[in-house]
């Protein structure tokens, strides 16, 4: 999209504030599940996970093995402006990330998944054009890389949908070459050779792009209900909503940024709410939101001239 046209549709206050001295800061919050999620209860407050000037964090996954919860992200270096893939155990202690999986190329998004008794991830990594296949050679920490399946398409934020010993199908969303706010859903069938490598099969493609069809997390099963959350952007901004859908696509639920309590941050700061994830224990959204440092602000729009 055009910049000039982008600016123009930035609502005003949000410009005056950056224009002041607002950054846009990328992080993560959580909160305990007690009786009921963010489907039926939102006044609850969620907790930030502290980020860094260094590292931002995104796109978390979580993720129970064994009784315990882990919580997989995409670890930001604002510096190199590149993601990489990194966890932490999920608990009222201590949250601290260390990073387990980088590539020479941006990742995100880390779809943890457990098949024929081994754990996989398929993490974000559009800017390779490929779907990327790990394995947990020992869980959480140790990864190898099985299998890079180049593609045609951007694909993003990749979920499973249906496992078989055979195969598995997997939802992605298939970014648009002229505005990468737009995309449609793609389905493809991953199963796996004698050789450890995977064979990929598209088995079905939205003909529309739109605002709309970006995954936000994995399906997770709520009150005997199945629920795919999925993000939303505006014509000028990138995930900007979260939607709960069920297993035929109907919207049962749309949960605004403004929607969002979180502790220290005023409502009126926050802009994006894009990712959201569930344990029996614990949920977490990702967030973008406006913090006063005008240094930092400053600094960065020196550094673009």
């Amino acid at each position: 999209m055009d910049l000039k046209k982008r600016i123009k549709q930035i609502p005003l206050h949000r410009l005056v504030k950056k224009v002041l001295g607002f950054d846009e800061i990328y992080t993560i919050a959580y909160r305990k599940r007690n009786d009921g999620i963010i489907l039926d209860s939102l006044n609850r407050e969620f907790s930030i996970i502290p980020y860094s000037d260094k590292y931002w964090y995104a796109d978390p996954i979580a993720f129970t093995k064994n009784g315990e919860d882990y919580l997989f992200v995409e670890e930001f270096d604002r510096k190199k402006q590149k993601g990489r893939i990194a966890f932490s155990e999920l608990n009222d202690n201590n949250i601290s990330f260390r990073t387990v999986i980088e590539e020479n190329y941006h990742m995100s998004f880390p779809m943890v998944f457990e098949w024929n008794g081994d754990v996989y991830m398929i993490p974000e990594t559009s800017e390779n054009k490929s779907i990327n296949i790990y394995i947990a050679e020992a869980f959480p920490d140790k990864w190898k890389c099985v299998d890079i399946i180049r593609t045609e398409e951007k694909l993003v934020d990749t979920v499973i949908i249906e496992k078989n010993n055979m195969d598995i199908v997997i939802l992605a969303s298939e970014i648009c070459d002229g505005n990468e706010l737009l995309v449609r859903y793609v389905k493809y069938k991953l199963k796996m050779l004698d050789s450890g490598k995977f064979a990929l099969e598209k088995i079905e493609k939205s003909d529309l792009f739109n605002l709309n069809d970006r995954n936000a997390g994995r399906i997770f099963e709520y009150k005997g209900e199945s629920y795919l959350p999925t993000q939303n952007s505006s014509e000028f901004d990138y995930g900007v909503s979260l939607s709960y859908r069920d297993k035929n696509g109907n919207e049962i639920k749309k949960i605004e940024a403004d929607d969002i309590v979180v502790d220290k941050i005023s409502k009126g700061n926050i802009i994006g709410v894009h990712t959201y994830s569930i344990t029996d224990k614990y949920e977490i959204i990702d967030l973008r939101y406006l913090k006063y440092s005008p240094i930092c602000t400053y600094a960065k729009y020196l550094k673009k001239r």
